[in-house]
């Protein structure tokens, strides 16, 4: 069962060391993400945001956050979240940023364009979007829409958000979650919370997080940690990643999900899921509460269910339990 309260912790406490060893200036990208990260607690009421912000704000207004085009992406992750507390924090740098954006997308577009980095591409959609003229705002949902067709799972899920982002129209993204690696399954949990629209099948969040519990205990989240065993380590931006996911997880969970990972004997599974599933909680319940009372009848020597009939469902799980005690006896 995944414990998703329990993961939530381990991540942030993971997320606080990076957090505490990044320089800004150098690392901006990854401060970015796991700012963005911490903002998925809420803005009001969290110091670690505040914090955040205000070493974003002494960023902002110095020469270091307009050295390189790179730091586009940055500032937009920023001015993400600072507008959130404030409209008017970001409002110097609206011309430069459209003025920077313009002459890329002029350039030749080749694989080193910054346009062609998702991460890039990402920050620049959600932080500036408001400010696009219509025609800068079309070139880049076309660039993007573009991008997002491809087999690379974090590339593509970038890209169909930053699309989406700019209300740019963009089909849903198909996942087979058991055919996935492990390094693509957190940016495929990421983008199925925060964009499930986007996501192809009634499978949705509940494919992937399935998924992902399959494989977690061979997923390290401690890039500086011995990683032997692991199937694979999981970057700074990762860990970011899964833990928005599973914030948005634990904020308002997905009944389905919880209801897959919960410890259930199988057959109050058998005979409750297609209910639950399908929204009727109270009927689910009902139909567990009288397999409960079934066994309990016939534990205390009264093996009948409700309409006096034997009580086939304690039978059955008996002879199993008899079956797998033979076996063992034979052994």
């Amino acid at each position: 069962m995944l414990d998703y309260y329990r993961l939530r912790e381990q991540l942030k406490t993971s997320l606080l060391r990076k957090w505490q060893a990044i320089d800004l200036a150098s690392d901006s990208l990854l401060w970015a993400w796991i700012v963005r990260a911490f903002a998925a607690e809420g803005i009001s009421n969290n110091p670690l945001l505040d914090q955040a912000l205000e070493q974003g704000r002494r960023w902002l207004k110095s020469e270091e956050s307009w050295n390189t085009p790179p730091q586009l992406g940055t500032l937009g992750f920023l001015c993400f979240l600072l507008r959130r507390v404030s409209a008017q924090d970001c409002e110097t740098i609206k011309q430069p940023v459209i003025q920077r954006l313009e002459n890329l997308a002029k350039k030749e577009i080749d694989k080193f364009s910054k346009l062609n980095d998702p991460d890039f591409a990402f920050g620049i959609a959600v932080g500036f979007a408001p400010w696009f003229p219509d025609e800068l705002r079309r070139w880049l949902v076309d660039h993007f829409v573009r991008n997002a067709h491809t087999s690379n799972v974090r590339r593509a899920v970038l890209f169909a958000a930053a699309a989406r982002e700019l209300n740019g129209a963009i089909s849903p993204l198909l996942f087979i979650p058991d055919k996935m690696q492990p390094y693509d399954l957190i940016p495929a949990t990421w983008f199925a919370e925060c964009y499930p629209e986007l996501v192809e099948g009634d499978e949705r969040r509940r494919g992937v997080w399935e998924a992902f519990e399959r494989v977690k205990d061979g997923i390290s989240t401690e890039e500086d940690a011995d990683g032997s065993g692991a199937l694979y380590t999981a970057s700074i931006v990762d860990v970011a990643m899964l833990y928005e996911a599973v914030q948005h997880q634990t904020l308002e969970p997905d009944p389905v999900t919880l209801f897959g990972n919960m410890p259930l004997h199988s057959e109050i599974q058998r005979a409750a899921k297609s209910l639950f599933c399908n929204g009727e909680y109270v009927n689910a319940v009902f139909e567990a509460g009288k397999l409960f009372i079934d066994a309990v009848k016939h534990r205390s020597g009264n093996p009948v269910d409700r309409t006096g009939k034997p009580a086939r469902w304690c039978d059955s799980h008996d002879e199993r339990i008899q079956r797998e005690a033979s076996k063992v006896e034979v052994q």
